[in-house]
């Protein structure tokens, strides 16, 4: 699995692209280094739309969740708005936006530029 990631500062936004199988820990993992640089805030556009075969569990899905809330503590966490490629990554990240939905604004799309122009529509930065 990848998770690569760059922060535009004049747009105060993340640009993350996943690739490969999805690990819970590494998912955890990409969140706790945007806290520590202070962007957790940013809104983040997730591009996952190569992903072909999911490997995230329901049980999964839930710590990432947890770990989200813990993190959302120490400051407001920035609105996400993931671009899937699949019926099935749709259906497991709504189930998973379903999950965080009392703390962060998420929101999963088959397509790049309803995603981008949500992403815009709802970004406003989070002091972190």
């Amino acid at each position: 699995m990848s998770i690569s990631y760059k922060i535009n500062p004049s747009k105060q936004r993340i640009f993350t692209y996943v690739s490969g199988s999805i690990k819970a820990l590494e998912i955890i993992g990409h969140f706790e280094t945007i806290r520590r640089e202070g962007y957790l805030g940013y809104p983040e556009f997730i591009d996952a739309s190569s992903i072909v075969d999911p490997t995230l569990s329901v049980a999964e899905l839930w710590n990432i969740a947890v770990s989200l809330r813990k993190m959302q503590r120490a400051g407001n966490l920035g609105p996400r708005a993931v671009w899937v490629g699949s019926d099935t990554n749709f259906v497991l990240a709504n189930m998973f936006a379903s999950l965080i939905s009392g703390f962060v604004r998420m929101r999963v799309f088959h397509d790049r530029i309803t995603a981008e122009e949500w992403l815009n529509k709802h970004s406003r930065v989070s002091p972190v």
